[in-house]
């Protein structure tokens, strides 16, 4: 067992050499690539040539440099943390900084808290044992978490950490105490870190653990950002401190992304930092630049720089503002130009808003688990449908019993009265059963016979063969009829072809209206950002349907109106979009906008009755559907009466239906199609759709067996005609879809056969439309029904709808 472990925790030491080996060569490989770039750009500047494609990708280089930040940012930390004293000069944060970290945190926090002691010669190897051992705990603790020798746990509870840090300083100060022959001071400084590590530990733990509350992350935040300052205060570059620099940078960074009150109060947090005497200065600087930020940077940096300097001057004289001035516009010069072309990222503390990475891992594993289902059903659905159609395509013909049986009982009847029935049944039976057999397999082929089938020889004998070979071809028709009749494996086959590819359809639709546009989104962050309006995160997505979401707004902050959000956004991303809506979510604000329609339809509707029917075999309709979608139908049922008023009407109802929830038109119309041939009636409709996107201005018609449509444009006139059938003939429907784009001020006409059987017919028509213009729907539509009932007597179902489209008023 010992053996076990001892080679568990030989593997955990390996990896983490491993993972330094790789930090390494990231580092190598990030500076490789920047000459190998700096390379390029100097021969594409002499030699005029492209620069070769990087051979990495983009992902891999991403990973590159954010694991080479990673290494540098916790080894940076180490180093300074290692070298900062504290109360009674003790050094309690890289050893809590050591403890709190994760996997790999921990390692580079060593190697920099390493460095750092080196440098600074005080008490070199009690320090570097101390760090070295809690190094080696941590370890052997994640050899015995799990079996899988997985080096990335180091995850051991709060609880645990703190005893290890608090006992690792207990020994640091013990050691300090041997060293310094038992001193007060020493003592003080074993009992100062003993107490003070366990709790920086659970303080910095915050802000570098998973699964803690978004105060708790925001109190660790503020921590490290207090030590990292305090750590900076011993360090300068010719006169200026780097520990004013970068509270200044950090307060007027703050301010400016989340407002006055989270920017006075890191201000506060930085002023203790660098001194408690100068807090109020850059509480001030931090007020002043969140509270002016919606002026524009420069203003407010120059401003808030300009009171602080007052502030300075009130509170400590003028020598302290000599010694910090020259800091505080450095940082300002600094800040500036950065914030301003948009470089620096929104961040949000203090908020109570962070991602729930659980929650939107466990959504995004839904939706895709959720479309993996309706995958899978219509590819179902289509394999169904597949097997049911080759099915049917048997069973629809009668089978080689049945005809035979057909064809014995038609030649018995005619045969059995026959003087020579004897000599084709007994002298010539093989040849007459051959004859039969030939028979039974033209028709399985072809459905049909003719005289030429006979032989010959039989042709003269018989004196019945045309009535035989006529009679066979009647049994086989009905023989056809009833096996069309009863098989309905077809229609099942249709249903669930069409369920297949409603599904698909909508997985189709889900994935464009879905797909993230990431342009688009940083094109918004960029245009919002120099009207002065920051958020945490910004979001677009759609194709047909754009939609821009922006979380984390400072509301309090805007300085712009919500038509001027608009129409910047507008105006820069080419779309046309509507006013943003605010939703309010405790401290967090979400801002959304959504491409608004450019046009609107008016339309008017107008039919009448067949004179001495009680119902009207039409149905006229308009409605909106999902997606700023507009529609118009007329559903004429063949024929007349109730049989024909009732298809008609559930075409209609059927069609408004499907499409007003979203559904596709091609889908619809076999659906309906398909719903008409099930019904086994003599009973079809001819389907006029007309299809008009609000958004983009694109019309369709749609034409199965319907009369034809004219489009009205500045007083130019145009047919819109197809020729196909009815649904519910055939199998496949021959639908035609016509696609135009329309204008404002554009009329739609459409019309029933009622109105005009054909062109010859009704000369009238294009007359009438004209003589009207595109001023009123209403006008339009009762000067064609006026002049059809004139025209026709009302010998038909008469049915017109004529639609207007106009733009929306910006």
């Amino acid at each position: 067992m010992q053996n076990k472990q001892e080679k568990r925790t030989g593997l955990i030491i390996k990896k983490i050499v491993n993972e330094i080996t790789d930090r390494l060569i990231c580092v190598k490989n990030a500076a490789v690539t920047f000459l190998g770039k700096l390379g390029e750009e100097q021969d594409s500047l002499v030699l005029g040539r492209v620069p070769e494609k990087a051979d990495t990708s983009v992902n891999e280089s991403y990973r590159i440099r954010r694991r080479l930040a990673f290494s540098l940012f916790f080894t940076l930390l180490g180093f300074l943390f290692a070298g900062t004293s504290f109360f009674y000069g003790a050094k309690p944060f890289a050893l809590a900084l050591m403890c709190a970290s994760g996997y790999a945190g921990t390692v580079f926090v060593y190697i920099g808290a390493v460095i750092g002691t080196i440098i600074s010669g005080e008490s070199i190897s009690v320090m570097i044992t101390a760090y070295t051992l809690t190094l080696g705990v941590r370890v052997l603790l994640s050899s015995h978490a799990d079996a899988s020798i997985s080096v990335k746990s180091f995850e051991e509870n709060l609880t645990l950490r703190c005893l290890i840090s608090g006992v690792a300083a207990f020994l640091l100060g013990l050691g300090e105490v041997i060293s310094e022959t038992f001193s007060a001071e020493s003592i003080y400084v074993m009992i100062f870190m003993t107490v003070s590590v366990p709790i920086f530990t659970a303080a910095f733990r915050g802000a570098l653990g998973r699964g803690v509350s978004s105060t708790a992350r925001d109190f660790s935040v503020c921590v490290i950002l207090f030590v990292l300052i305090y750590s900076l205060r011993e360090h300068t570059f010719f006169g200026l401190s780097f520990s004013v620099i970068t509270a200044s940078f950090i307060t007027f960074y703050i301010a400016s992304t989340n407002g006055f009150l989270r920017g006075s109060l890191v201000g506060i947090i930085c002023g203790l930092a660098v001194d408690p005497t100068i807090a109020p200065a850059f509480a001030i600087l931090g007020m002043t630049a969140g509270a002016l930020r919606v002026i524009g940077v420069g203003v407010s940096v120059a401003l808030s720089t300009l009171l602080t300097c007052i502030t300075i001057v009130y509170t400590g004289g003028a020598s302290l503002l000599m010694s910090l001035a020259g800091n505080i516009l450095f940082a300002a010069v600094i800040f500036w130009p950065l914030s301003k072309s948009g470089t620096l990222p929104g961040i949000k503390i203090f908020s109570g808003v962070h991602e729930n990475v659980e929650g939107k891992y466990a959504d995004e594993k839904r939706r895709s688990s959720e479309r993996g289902r309706l995958a899978a059903m219509s590819e179902s659905f289509d394999a169904l449908a597949t097997t049911f159609l080759k099915m049917s395509d048997r069973h629809r013909y009668p089978g080689t019993y049945e005809l035979r049986e057909m064809c014995n009982a038609v030649i018995n009847k005619h045969c059995r009265n026959c003087p020579l029935n004897t000599l084709c049944w007994q002298k010539d039976y093989e040849d007459m059963s051959e004859v039969v057999d030939k028979f039974v397999e033209k028709l399985r082929e072809a459905g049909t016979l003719e005289r030429g089938d006979l032989p010959e020889k039989f042709r003269k004998r018989c004196r019945s063969a045309e009535r035989m070979i006529s009679d066979i071809n009647s049994g086989a028709a009905e023989l056809l009829e009833t096996a069309i009749k009863r098989d309905k494996t077809e229609l099942f086959a249709l249903d669930y072809e069409a369920m297949s590819e409603l599904l698909r359809d909508a997985i189709s639709e889900n994935d464009e209206e879905f797909s993230p546009d990431h342009a688009l989104a940083r094109n918004a962050s960029s245009v919002l950002g120099k009207l002065g309006v920051h958020c945490a995160a910004w979001g677009a997505w759609g194709k047909r349907k754009k939609t821009l979401v922006a979380s984390g707004i400072d509301i309090g902050t805007l300085a712009v109106s919500s038509a001027e959000i608009r129409r910047a956004l507008s105006d820069a991303t080419g779309l046309t979009l509507g006013d943003p809506k605010f939703v309010f979510e405790g401290d967090n604000v979400t801002m959304t906008l959504e491409s608004r329609e450019n046009y609107k339809v008016d339309s008017y509707t107008i039919g009448s009755k067949k004179k001495d029917e009680s119902e009207s075999g039409d149905i006229v309709r308009t409605f909106d559907g999902e997606n700023k979608l507009s529609y118009a139908i007329i559903c004429d049922g063949m024929g007349s009466g109730h049989r024909a008023a009732e298809c008609a009407g559930i075409s209609a109802l059927f069609i408004e239906k499907m499409l007003s929830a979203g559904n596709f038109k091609g889908v619809t119309m076999k659906m309906l199609s398909n719903f008409i041939r099930s019904r086994g009636e003599e009973c079809h409709c001819t389907v006029d759709l007309f299809e008009f996107d609000r958004l983009s201005g694109e019309g369709i018609f749609v034409k199965c067996g319907a009369a034809a449509s004219y489009i009205l444009r500045n007083g130019n006139l145009f047919k819109i005609d197809a020729n196909t059938m009815p649904l519910g003939i055939m199998r496949e429907i021959n639908a035609e879809n016509i696609k135009m784009t329309l204008q404002p001020d554009d009329l739609v006409i459409m019309m029933s056969d009622g109105v005009a059987h054909c062109l010859e017919d009704a000369l009238w028509v294009p007359e009438v439309i004209i003589s009207c213009g595109s001023v009123s729907c209403e006008n339009t539509a009762r000067a064609l029904y006026t002049r059809a009932i004139n025209e026709n007597g009302q010998n038909d179902d008469i049915s017109i709808a004529v639609m207007k489209v106009s733009s929306v008023a910006a």
